[in-house]
């Protein structure tokens, strides 16, 4: 996830700069911008699942996120063109997981070469049942930024990826699952030709692919009940809560309904807190992760996210590491999108 360092002048300058969008964020977007949360208990924190609205999986979520991210963070570390070696690691890791020997899947490489190194987006999928070439992505990149251990960014969203991977597996839905780990999201390939989702979305869009949604999982795993732990840039800070014990929804007004289909989906878990918003893309932090390849190609996409630099001061920093992670509500916001998928690929229409 490419969260640039916001200094205080830098919001400033943000917010001078872009007044109109200040003053369009503080008026019409309270409107497009509904925050939700589950029933909470007196503590802050959520209360637990109704047992019969959150479905079981009779696997152990926290436990097979935390043995995810021990892997890529602890075990491989940093992963990136500077660390070539480890990159291939996580690489390799995917393809086993995801692959015939173990979860089953046929897996697909798209391979492509920059400056005489080569990189793969890791692709897993499950042809849907009812409506096969309606296809619903699932992603996250595997890749950190040199030289952090990137446990938050992202080996969580990897370790969720991996264990909806996981979930589904032997279970076709209505739609078509794709289950994709993008390689080189971080700088210096953010944003740019050679950014593994954009080179993904790019060839799908070549092939005529008809993706009916796209969520992209970035940093999930570090929460805190502590008042005060999570920051916004301004004006968003006047509408959100200030404690980070969140999971949130985030698209842009093209994407609208989108996003309240999946915010209403995982608040019916009941499995964790849950904020959304629909904002214009040049709002900080929106479009910084792989859905905005998504949204370069004409195709709906969300970011659930734990909102990285806003929340997590460990956020591209060598202490990014597997132990400042909370790993039961990372398992909780992973049964939590597992609702959503579900909800997504199975509803007719689609609904959004």
């Amino acid at each position: 996830m490419k969260f640039p360092a916001l200094s205080s002048a830098t919001v400033i300058r943000i917010c001078l700069v872009g007044l109109p969008l200040g003053l369009f964020l503080m008026g019409a977007l309270s409107l497009i911008f509904i925050p939700h949360a589950p029933r909470q208990a007196e503590q802050g924190r959520p209360e637990a699942m109704p047992p019969k609205q959150l479905k079981r999986t009779g696997l152990d979520l926290p436990s097979l996120t935390r043995r995810h991210v021990d892997t890529l963070a602890s075990e491989i570390g940093p992963r990136s063109f500077e660390n070539f070696a480890s990159l291939e690691a996580a690489r390799f890791y995917l393809l086993s997981t995801l692959g015939p020997s173990n979860l089953g899947y046929p897996v697909r490489e798209q391979r492509y070469t920059v400056s005489e190194q080569t990189f793969s987006n890791v692709e897993a999928e499950l042809p849907g049942k009812r409506w096969p070439r309606e296809i619903i992505v699932i992603g996250a990149h595997y890749d950190s930024l040199a030289p952090t251990p990137g446990a938050d960014d992202n080996a969580s969203g990897v370790a969720s990826l991996l264990t909806l991977a996981e979930i589904f597996a032997g279970n076709p839905q209505g739609r078509t699952l794709r289950f994709v780990a993008f390689t080189n999201e971080e700088p210096p390939w953010f944003q740019t030709a050679d950014m593994g989702s954009l080179r993904y979305a790019k060839e799908l869009r070549a092939k005529g692919e008809n993706v009916v949604a796209m969520l992209a999982l970035e940093s999930i795993g570090y929460f805190s009940d502590e008042p005060g732990s999570q920051h916004y840039p301004p004006p968003l800070d006047q509408l959100y809560p200030d404690t980070g014990n969140f999971l949130a929804v985030v698209g842009s007004p093209a994407h609208a309904r989108l996003v309240d289909f999946v915010h209403s989906a995982i608040g019916f878990s009941g499995a964790i807190p849950v904020q959304k918003g629909a904002l214009p893309p040049q709002t900080p932090g929106v479009g910084w992760s792989d859905h905005w390849s998504f949204w370069e190609n004409g195709y709906p996409a969300v970011m659930l996210t734990g909102t990285a630099p806003f929340r997590n001061p460990n956020y591209h920093q060598p202490t990014d590491t597997a132990a400042t992670l909370d790993y039961e509500r990372l398992g909780r916001a992973t049964a939590a999108i597992r609702q959503a998928i579900e909800a997504l690929a199975n509803t007719p229409g689609p609904a959004w």
